[in-house]
């Protein structure tokens, strides 16, 4: 799988968030890797005000109605424990977006 890494803005987010970003990243890394039968992943950094936004896309088969969804819990909960959110969007060409 062809990965892609897109950085920009101010390198000045807080310790926590930048500490934050690591774990979720890797976990959606692995989640596109084991489910998304993707092609590519292109995974966007962006600091802006203090606050960092990670974002991971895929070229896969999307999200499917069902399963355990216990790895979108757990960062969803990361995010929201560092003050942060999470949304799961799924493209209509196929391949998900999670920021």
């Amino acid at each position: 799988m062809a990965t892609a890494l897109n950085a920009v803005g101010h390198r000045r987010a807080s310790w926590r968030t930048r500490d934050g970003a690591g774990a979720p990243g890797g976990e959606a890394l692995s989640n596109v890797a084991r489910h998304a039968r993707a092609g590519a992943a292109d995974v966007a950094l962006r600091v802006r005000d203090r606050r960092l936004t990670l974002a991971v896309e895929d070229d896969g088969v999307g999200i499917g109605d069902g399963g355990r969804r216990s790895g979108l819990r757990n960062l969803a909960e990361r995010a929201r424990r560092a003050g942060g959110g999470m949304s799961v969007e799924a493209s209509a060409e196929g391949g998900t977006r999670l920021a």
